[in-house]
């Protein structure tokens, strides 16, 4: 395995230097002092093909018993209502290196992730129609996942994106993966600004969002628009809510379950 990694790296050095761009817009390019990008096409398919398939292994987790009831319990507390729980994104450490990232608290107790395969997640519990059949077995919300697909090898962002790509972090879990793992349903987090603002309002029947405020600074603006847009423009009745919604779900942790 090291001698094809040696000779791939060298295959990809050279064609690095050949598909660089020329002096001039070189300089005009480059950003941070760092290596400049390669763009041809030759490139492009060079570094998305001849890779080994290597899947991630996907078993539920043991917390993914437990959580259910906790999120039940959460969402008996705020009927009607859609609860916004990111997982909250890396820290930088220096340059393009991270700090190894820890994810929200509340995040991490309501899906029973606890590792570093999930910045960026985003899981939301959507209220169920109170005239569905599903109300009328007493449950009041569908929980769903939102992260980041994986980068592998068949896309370009496997090599182009540091954050995601596979080239540069690993194999990680993506949607297939945390479905399997959580026993949550999971969806690109693409799809989440018109998940978080369907029928979102103040008439009979709408929806109001609450979010953990400090756990992704990007995901609370999000929310705070779409509430704005739909009629919920006080920002301390906003803060207030969300305050309600960590209060519970600390309060909550401090009563241990058997996994715990």
């Amino acid at each position: 395995m090291g001698e094809v990694i040696t000779d791939k790296d060298k295959e990809y050095e050279k064609m690095e230097r050949e598909s660089a761009p020329g002096p001039d817009q070189a300089m005009s390019d480059r950003v941070n002092n760092r290596s400049l990008r390669p763009r041809s096409e030759a490139f492009k398919e060079f570094m998305t093909t001849g890779w080994d398939d290597n899947e991630p292994q996907i078993e539920p987790l043991e917390s993914s018993k437990y959580t259910p009831a906790r999120l039940e319990a959460l969402g008996k507390a705020f009927p009607g209502e859609r609860i916004v729980i990111p997982a909250g994104q890396p820290k930088v450490r220096n340059n393009d290196c991270d700090y190894a990232f820890r994810p929200d608290t509340t995040f991490s107790y309501y899906t029973g992730l606890g590792e570093d395969f999930e910045a960026g997640a985003v899981l939301v519990l959507n209220p169920v129609d109170p005239d569905s059949p599903e109300a009328k077995t007493g449950k009041t919300h569908v929980p769903e996942l939102f992260v980041a697909p994986r980068a592998n090898h068949y896309t370009q962002d496997f090599f182009m994106n540091a954050h995601y790509g596979e080239y540069w972090v690993g194999p990680r879990a993506g949607v297939k993966e945390m479905t399997a793992m959580t026993g949550i349903e999971t969806n690109d987090i693409a799809q989440l600004p018109d998940a978080l603002s369907k029928d979102v309002g103040t008439e009979a029947g709408a929806v109001r969002v609450r979010v953990i405020r400090e756990a992704d600074p990007a995901i609370t603006s999000m929310v705070e628009e779409i509430r704005e847009a739909n009629g919920f423009a006080d920002p301390d009745n906003n803060t207030a809510a969300d305050d309600k919604l960590h209060e519970f779900a600390a309060e909550a942790r401090m009563c241990k379950d058997e996994y715990e």
